[in-house]
């Protein structure tokens, strides 16, 4: 179970890491988008928040799947 929660837990780190840099990306576009595109932009983003919680539970199956 240490192997799997070791590996859970560095996992979560680096999509935190790649959510958070989507973010930085999102905002700076956010800056030169046109206002008439913003609708996009805020469904990326909502499309963006999820993806750390949908790759956490692709780990978990895999995770579980592999034991």
């Amino acid at each position: 179970m240490e192997f799997h929660a070791f590996y859970l837990d560095k996992f979560s780190c680096n999509v935190s890491y790649v959510g958070d840099a989507w973010k930085v990306l999102l905002d700076t576009a956010g800056a030169i988008i046109p206002d008439s595109e913003q609708e996009a932009l805020i469904s990326l983003t909502k499309f963006v928040d999820q993806l750390p919680s949908v790759f956490g539970q692709v780990l978990l199956y895999l995770l579980e799947a592999s034991m």
